[in-house]
């Protein structure tokens, strides 16, 4: 894949959007995202998973960010409103960590696999045409992933990506509900500030990976823009979903 867009959105939203971000520690931030939000014209509230914050009902969407922590140690409620909203058809975009959240709630099983650091390739299958997202994707897609916990396979969820060590890399749930386990929004100033999250530098050390080496490898990446495609077709996808929801209240 180059890095000239292979899809043509349009130049505007159909309609504004407010946004939740559910962010787990500060220095995983919106990466490359929050240019692109920008530019789109989004309007976006940065929630923290660890407190008490609105239903997720009042936003138009969410994106769920990745963090060093395990599914384990998220409130409870953030995961049962995560879920509970999913399901009433709210459209989510949920990185790493917080496709393993998206996965849980919506009843998957989250386990221990093989670490994944670094640059390597994800398989995107036939069906993935068919995808808002994942449509034009090439067969191979090299991204950069930084996990060890892996997610099965929601009930009703459909596959769009696994790679070698990890079957399950991308999903969608319902119309507009996405999980990535890889980061499509990480850029190498945003790694650099990772080094301050002991977990993330205790996974480094125990893989025996170097750190420095991960960062060039990030900013050499073939697939640059992967996320600001990825982010901006869903921003148009959930666009397209708060109308639908507006003419059917209008119907009702």
């Amino acid at each position: 894949m180059s890095n000239r867009p292979f899809w043509r959105q349009p130049a505007e939203l159909s309609v504004p959007l407010r946004l939740a971000v559910v962010q787990h520690e500060s220095e995983t931030e919106l990466g490359s995202f929050a240019h692109s939000l920008d530019a789109a014209g989004v309007e976006y509230d940065v929630l923290e998973a660890h407190r008490r914050f609105p239903t997720l009902d009042e936003f138009d969407g969410a994106i769920v960010l990745g963090g060093s922590l395990s599914v384990g140690d998220v409130a409870p409620d953030t995961r049962r409103q995560l879920g509970d909203s999913v399901r009433s058809g709210l459209p989510v975009l949920a990185v790493c960590l917080g496709a393993q959240l998206l996965a849980s709630a919506l009843g998957a099983h989250v386990t221990r696999g093989s670490r994944e650091l670094g640059v390597h390739d994800i398989s995107v299958p036939p069906a993935a045409q068919h995808d808002p997202l994942f449509a034009g994707f090439p067969r191979q897609v090299s991204v950069f992933s930084f996990h060890q916990d892996c997610f099965d396979l929601p009930q009703g969820a459909v596959h769009l990506a696994g790679s070698e060590n990890c079957a399950n890399h991308a999903f969608r749930f319902g119309v507009a509900a996405y999980g990535l386990q890889f980061h499509p929004e990480l850029r190498p100033e945003d790694f650099d500030r990772w080094r301050g999250v002991p977990g993330y530098l205790n996974l480094v050390e125990e893989s025996g990976d170097d750190w420095n080496q991960l960062a060039v490898a990030l900013g050499e990446m073939p697939e640059q823009g992967l996320g600001d495609q990825l982010l901006t077709r869903w921003i148009h996808l959930t666009a397209a979903v708060k109308t639908l929801r507006q003419r059917a209240r209008f119907a009702a």
